[in-house]
C-alpha cells in the first residue's frame, strides 16, 4: 500500500523556500519567514515577518540566484534553504500527449541547469523537492483541472497577486514567475517540505 504524503501544516514552515519553474523563462520566488535585512533586487512584496523575491532567468548559469537563497537562509533569518521546483508528469495522458517531445527536452534542460547550480552552491540532495503540476495548482488555485493551459496561466497570475499583493517593482510579471510564485505558496504549508524541515532539525545549517 501507497503511504499517505504527510499532512499539510496550519502555519507557515520555519524555512526560506526556493521555489522554481523551469519553463520556457525559468521563473523563481525566494520566501523567507520573517523580514531579511539585506537590499536585493526583485523584491515583490514585504509583510510582518516575511519577505519575497521574484524574478525570471531565461538562459545561462543559475548560480546567482541559488547563492541568493542560501544567503538569505544563512545570513539574513538562520533558516534552512528547501528548493522546490516543478515536474511536468501530472498523470493525465490526455495532457501528457499534448506534452511534445521538444517541450520535454526544452523543460529538461531548463531544469539541469538549475540542478547544476544547486549542486555547485552546495545545496543537498536531501532539501530539493519536486512537486506534480497539477498537486500545487489544486491546492493554490482549485477548481476543474480541465482548464486550458491559458486560462491556468491568467490564474497563477491573479494568485500570485493575491498572495504576495505589494510590487516593488513595476515590472510585468511574466507567466513562469507568477507560477513559481504560486508554487512557493503551495510550499510554505506543503506537507512534504515539514518532513524536510524536521529532518534538518540541529543539523542546520
Amino acid at each position: 500500500m501507497k503511504k499517505p504524503p504527510p499532512p499539510d501544516s496550519y502555519v507557515a514552515h520555519d524555512c526560506v523556500i526556493l521555489a522554481i519553474d523551469p519553463g520556457n523563462v525559468s521563473g523563481w520566488a525566494i520566501v523567507s519567514p520573517r523580514r531579511a535585512t539585506m537590499d536585493r533586487d526583485h523584491v515583490v512584496s514585504v509583510f510582518p515577518g516575511q519577505t519575497v523575491w521574484s524574478g525570471k532567468s531565461a538562459e545561462g548559469p543559475k548560480n546567482a540566484i541559488v547563492e541568493m537563497a542560501r544567503d538569505v537562509s544563512t545570513d539574513d533569518v538562520k533558516r534552512p534553504l528547501v528548493v522546490v521546483a516543478e515536474t511536468w508528469t501530472t498523470g493525465n495522458p490526455v495532457y501528457d500527449r499534448r506534452m511534445r517531445a521538444a517541450t520535454l527536452l526544452g523543460l529538461g534542460a531548463a531544469w539541469e541547469r538549475w540542478r547544476a547550480a544547486l549542486e555547485e552552491v552546495g545545496v543537498p540532495k536531501s532539501r530539493v523537492l519536486r512537486v506534480n503540476t497539477s498537486t500545487w495548482r489544486a491546492k493554490v488555485i482549485g477548481g476543474p483541472m480541465n482548464r486550458s493551459t491559458e486560462e491556468w496561466k491568467r490564474l497563477a497570475h491573479l494568485h500570485a497577486q493575491q498572495r504576495f499583493p505589494v510590487r516593488a517593482s513595476s515590472v510585468k510579471m511574466v507567466d513562469d514567475e507568477a507560477e513559481a510564485l504560486c508554487i512557493a505558496a503551495w510550499a510554505m504549508y506543503a506537507g512534504p517540505v515539514g518532513e524536510v524541515v524536521k529532518k534538518v532539525g540541529k543539523r542546520y545549517p
